[in-house]
């Protein structure tokens, strides 16, 4: 099956292919199940939850179609009135978070400069609510034609894709750029390139595709020529917002503020579980993937406390939006000595402000080695323990599957160690300490990409 063919078995989430405009509209029964069938996706999107419990067991078309509206795939578009005759035409995706206020500032920039005189941005997901009412730009839809129509026709001067889920439009035009959209030059923006790796963003890593491959700094260049293979001369370093806003950090004033949200003295060494959707990982096995990672962390926070009974320890565990309604933690307080604490800090990361903070009030960082925050660590000062655990069909075989010699590289580095067991934990947690600041990648990565894109001098 093609990625177009596949792409089309979704509604509205993604986009379909020009074959498909004469097929019948999904009545309210195909929404329904396309809602049940993507529910720990769509849940954290809702502003309030309980409009997706009541569309489940009492569907309406007014309450499905409210939360597809917020699911779908969107077409922002911006034209300058009275462009220059060679103004280049950018077509951009964005679908994760951390991508939103990254288009926003590009098209902010793009918008500013002469060269430019068409943009046509695709996004959903979060992303498509935090762009969709960008100033400057315009929804674009027509009623009961697929989402490909609504794409101002090419040729685009330049098309830029992100690091993104496989259920996202970046595969539709991975595949479709050139030849539907006749794109004379393709970006692809991974700044923590792991993820690439984890989300098949290129399947048999067909680098010809892409005419250049966008990282955030020195390490994210390394894992993409040791880790994805590819070549060299294709990747460019332009920087990350993300590591931008991190380096503007009062660490210390965050530590205080973070520790203050959790109650948690100053004395108390603290370790941070990021957690992560089992199924992006694992579908399969008596225990989700997530649950067995978070329960080994405890075992070796455990055998540390026990260890050092002098000294006093906490756990606080952050569970992936995606993963919080349909894969609940289990409950292991009863089980801990009592110099460890197991915090919640669900209650306190309600943005992302009050995630830095949590992550600036530990002296450890746990989380899985394609994490974001397995790079970030390493801006913020922080020590990070790679869950790497032994095991047929746990992280460390996994991670060897998917991302071979990225362990290595995190290793040789030193910025980050990988732990195959509990009590490879014990070290890290009894002597976890904060790290000195590191050196800047490139900054104002929003201008870089925007040169890149019309084909103007980079420096």
């Amino acid at each position: 099956m093609s990625d177009i063919e596949r792409i089309g078995n979704h509604y509205n989430r993604v986009l379909r292919g020009d074959e498909q405009r004469t097929q019948p509209q999904p009545d309210l029964t195909d929404k329904t199940n396309f809602i049940r069938a993507h529910t720990a996706e769509i849940r954290p999107l809702l502003p309030d939850a309980s409009t997706l419990d009541q569309a489940l067991h009492e569907p309406t078309t007014k309450n499905v179609e409210g939360i597809l509206q917020t699911f779908e795939t969107k077409i922002l578009t911006w034209k300058r009135e009275s462009p220059q005759p060679d103004a280049k035409k950018i077509l951009v995706e964005a679908s994760q978070p951390a991508n939103a206020p990254l288009v926003s500032q590009l098209f902010e920039h793009l918008r500013a400069d002469p060269c430019c005189g068409e943009v046509t941005i695709i996004t959903d997901n979060v992303a498509g609510q935090k762009l969709e009412n960008t100033p400057g730009m315009t929804p674009v839809r027509t009623d009961k034609a697929p989402v490909i129509a609504d794409i101002p026709d090419g040729p685009y001067d330049s098309v830029l894709i992100m690091d993104e889920p496989v259920n996202s439009a970046m595969p539709f035009l991975r595949e479709s750029a050139r030849d539907v959209f006749g794109a004379k030059k393709l970006f692809y923006y991974s700044p923590i390139p792991a993820a690439s790796s984890r989300n098949s963003a290129f399947p048999n890593k067909n680098w010809n595709a892409v005419d250049m491959f966008l990282v955030s700094d020195d390490f994210g260049r390394d894992l993409s020529i040791s880790v994805l293979d590819v070549p060299a001369n294709k990747v460019e370093v332009v920087g990350s917002i993300a590591i931008e806003d991190i380096l503007k950090v009062n660490a210390e004033e965050r530590r205080t503020e973070g520790r203050k949200k959790l109650e948690l003295n100053d004395g108390v060494t603290v370790a941070v579980y990021v957690g992560f959707p089992s199924n992006d990982r694992r579908v399969s096995g008596d225990v989700p993937l997530n649950t067995s990672t978070y329960l080994k962390v405890v075992e070796g926070a455990t055998k540390t406390a026990v260890q050092n009974p002098e000294k006093q320890y906490a756990l606080v565990v952050l569970t992936h939006p995606r993963a919080r309604a349909v894969e609940p933690l289990p409950d292991v307080k009863d089980k801990l000595p009592s110099n460890l604490s197991i915090v919640n800090g669900d209650g306190v990361n309600r943005n992302p402000s009050e995630f830095a903070d949590i992550m600036y009030a530990s002296d450890l960082i746990c989380c899985p080695p394609t994490s974001t925050e397995a790079v970030f660590a390493y801006y913020r000062g922080r020590s990070v323990a790679l869950c790497a655990f032994e095991g047929a069909g746990e992280l460390g075989e996994l991670t060897e599957k998917d991302y071979p010699k990225g362990l290595g590289l995190f290793t040789e580095t030193k910025k980050g160690t990988p732990i195959k067991n509990p009590s490879d934990f014990v070290a890290l947690f009894s002597y976890a300490h904060q790290l000195p600041k590191p050196p800047s990648p490139p900054t104002q990565v929003a201008e870089r990409l925007k040169k890149l894109l019309l084909d103007t001098d980079v420096t």
